[in-house]
């Protein structure tokens, strides 16, 4: 499933109204502010109890969902919701879909709130049945590196996106969670569904770092990823992997000091491009990071295979992340 959609699993614990507040409120701070201020200009200008009306739905919809994408794609930011705004499912839209956040009590706000719920059911025929009647095993793959060099603020927004789909599939792990009383008692095997047993967070493009800095990365994913008590009965870990390797590492002397660092062809380029993006850290960053941002992260196109790819594509970390996920079935 893309990463859109998973995002969708924290609004099935919100209702219409609270899903609204949070929303407007992280859109008129941070980075997001100045994006936001049609939208938000829009939602202000609506009466408190404005009737049901399929003009200003769609309007309203329209000015949001391309927010989401400016967001997005400008403003690097990925705690988007909802996520089929950004990724629609195929097939026409349907009409349930033209909803955006708002306050009030009218019938516009309750016409919204509506279509907010049929959201929210077909989240839960689309993703949370399938994926936690039929999967027991799971990857949630996140490019922490962008974020990091995207800025602060990208990276927080990245962290709290990370940080929302661990605690949601903490308490989706079975249909048995959503009944909290039925937790402790004795039932038998074939009443207890299996839920989702391992689930490995993994932090991509882990060729565009050194290796001595990739156990900071998969350490960073494990402090955003970490929930307080009991994780619901899946194990979990955290990871740095590349599915295709396109570097090589080579130490580069740098202003007068060696460091780690690699290189690689940058894509559509004939030239090997050297790269040092900077130090990896091992947990959320503080204002010192910031103070001193990375440095560009080149695309790289994967290497030639040699020998007509008898060996194998390169890669990192694939082997450690498919043994934690299968080492209980070998």
């Amino acid at each position: 499933y893309p990463g859109e959609w998973l995002l969708d699993l924290p609004l099935l614990g919100l209702d219409f109204a609270r899903w609204s507040a949070a929303t407007l409120r992280r859109l008129e701070s941070g980075v997001a502010a100045p994006f936001s201020r049609d939208f938000r200009s829009f939602v202000g200008g609506l009466p408190a109890q404005a009737p049901a009306d399929e003009t200003l739905a769609a309007t309203g919809h329209r000015l949001f969902r391309d927010l989401l994408g400016r967001l997005r794609d400008e403003a690097g930011l990925s705690f988007l919701q909802p996520g089929r705004f950004l990724m629609p499912a195929p097939g026409p839209e349907p009409p349930w879909t033209a909803f955006f956040p708002m306050t009030g009590r009218g019938g516009l706000a309750g016409l919204l709130a509506a279509r907010f719920d049929a959201y929210r059911q077909a989240v839960s025929r689309d993703l949370v049945s399938p994926l936690f009647g039929q999967v027991d095993r799971l990857v949630v793959l996140a490019d922490v590196l962008s974020a990091l060099h995207a800025g602060e603020n990208a990276f927080d927004d990245m962290a709290a996106a990370l940080s929302s789909v661990a605690e949601a599939l903490r308490w989706r792990r079975s249909w048995l969670d959503a009944i909290p009383w039925l937790r402790d008692l004795p039932l038998p095997d074939w009443l207890t569904p299996a839920g989702i047993r391992r689930v490995a967070f993994a932090a991509t493009k882990t060729d565009h770092v050194a290796e001595r800095q990739r156990g900071n990365l998969a350490a960073l994913v494990r402090h955003l990823t970490e929930l307080p008590g009991d994780a619901g009965g899946a194990a979990t870990a955290s990871f740095a992997v590349a599915a295709v390797r396109c570097t090589e590492d080579f130490v580069w002397t740098l202003e007068g000091r060696n460091v780690s660092a690699v290189r690689g062809r940058v894509l559509g380029t004939d030239r090997m491009t050297r790269s040092y993006p900077g130090e990896v850290p091992d947990r959320p960053p503080g204002a010192a990071f910031w103070a001193h941002p990375f440095l560009a992260l080149p695309t790289f196109e994967p290497r030639v295979l040699p020998a007509k790819g008898r060996a194998g594509v390169p890669q990192i970390g694939l082997d450690a992340l498919l043994a934690f996920l299968l080492e209980d079935v070998l």
